[in-house]
């Protein structure tokens, strides 16, 4: 994994996912001021199965799979995510650890947006609540 800063020719600075065109321009300030920009590559874990999960992924681009590990060692996939998704939602509103794990499939550049933050967003603004909920 390497951080992104804004000095970096990676640095996407918009958040333009459509779920976030329902948030006002505090909100827009404050998943800004509290996410941090990343690259992951190939192969690389984006989030391990019951770690804890202070963090929601953002997809900027790339493809992850997301799998869990059963009690035999063996991985179970559940599924693809790729551009404007979002990963590690159901911590927010469940337990605080990751059920599952997650892999690059390719170089893929993500946000990591403090879990506190979203929360604080999901409670005021019931559109955007709505909207992620959706998608989980």
């Amino acid at each position: 994994m390497k951080s992104i800063t804004e000095t970096d020719t990676h640095f996407i600075c918009e958040i333009d996912a459509p779920s976030f065109q329902l948030l006002t321009t505090k909100q827009i300030e404050l998943i800004r001021s509290s996410k941090t920009q990343v690259i992951f590559h190939k192969g690389e874990n984006l989030t391990k199965q019951g770690t804890f999960s202070s963090y929601i992924l953002f997809i900027i681009n790339g493809i992850v799979k997301k799998h869990i590990e059963d009690s035999n060692d063996r991985y179970i996939n559940l599924s693809i995510h790729t551009q404007n998704e979002m990963i590690g939602l159901s911590s927010l509103f469940q337990q605080k650890k990751f059920t599952y794990s997650t892999i690059a499939l390719q170089e893929t550049q993500a946000y990591l947006i403090e879990a506190s933050s979203l929360q604080a967003i999901l409670k005021e603004n019931a559109a955007f609540a709505y909207n992620v909920r959706t998608i989980l």
